[in-house]
């Protein structure tokens, strides 16, 4: 899912943006939402540093603030790498500030028309979409239509896949921030890759995001804290693909 932040000093405009964005993606049904809409960069600075994000940056260059929107840029940059970050100013001459600064924009939205700004917004949001999806070999990304809804989820952020509780004909995805229910089938979701292995018949763990397996309570343990239960067969068959065997735990 891609993460969208808004950071802007002028309350009218924030509060435009927002709503306008935040409708779209509704109406759209696109995997994204908006995290943060704020007029303080040290809020967007926060949580990039204490989450793992893949996020689409709305900054408003000349914030009133301690930092301005390219110096808040330039720090989101140590952390989100891939993120895609669009700049939104008053005065057009400022752009070239953002290259004495080594920034690499998606693009500049000049304030003014709102139509206009819209069109733009909206050209921003799929680009950064297909970026998402497009990945690479080392993030390569998981996506299944359910329904209108395209659902996408980077591989390395997937913990694991169960049949939900409520709705047999439904699949629960726990991943790294957020759970997901989509139609589907474990059998489907198996064919899609061989990082997720069939643990139980209701489970589907993602073996590279497994930390501890514990024999003696069949429990497997990922790296985002959270468990999965394994069956007998299930266990001793996942034994002999995790590449970490040898530290399992059997206590």
């Amino acid at each position: 899912m891609l993460e969208i932040f808004i950071c802007e000093d002028q309350k009218k405009q924030r509060e435009d943006i927002t709503e306008f964005i935040k409708n779209y993606i509704m109406i759209e049904k696109l995997d994204m939402k908006v995290t943060l809409s704020t007029a303080k960069p040290e809020s967007v600075l926060d949580y990039v540093k204490s989450n793992t994000v893949t996020g689409l940056y709305f900054l408003d260059v000349e914030l009133k603030a301690e930092m301005t929107g390219i110096e808040l840029a330039s720090y989101i940059r140590k952390y989100d790498k891939r993120g895609v970050i669009v700049f939104i100013t008053a005065h057009p001459q400022y752009v070239s500030i953002t290259f004495e600064y080594g920034v690499e924009a998606m693009d500049y939205i000049t304030k003014g028309n709102l139509d206009v700004m819209k069109n733009k917004i909206i050209k921003c949001i799929h680009l950064a979409n297909d970026r998402l999806l497009v990945g690479d070999e080392e993030r390569s990304i998981f996506q299944i239509k359910s329904g209108e809804r395209l659902i996408s989820e980077p591989y390395d952020k997937i913990m694991f896949f169960e049949i939900s509780e409520k709705q047999k004909n439904k699949i629960t995805m726990h991943a790294t921030t957020r759970q997901v229910e989509f139609y589907s089938s474990l059998s489907e979701i198996e064919k899609l890759s061989i990082k997720f292995f069939p643990c139980h018949r209701s489970c589907l763990v993602n073996i590279d995001n497994i930390v501890d397996i514990n024999v003696k309570n069949r429990e497997i343990k990922m790296s985002n804290g959270q468990t999965c239960e394994a069956s007998t067969r299930g266990i001793k068959s996942l034994l002999k693909v995790w590449t970490k065997s040898d530290t399992t735990s059997d206590t």
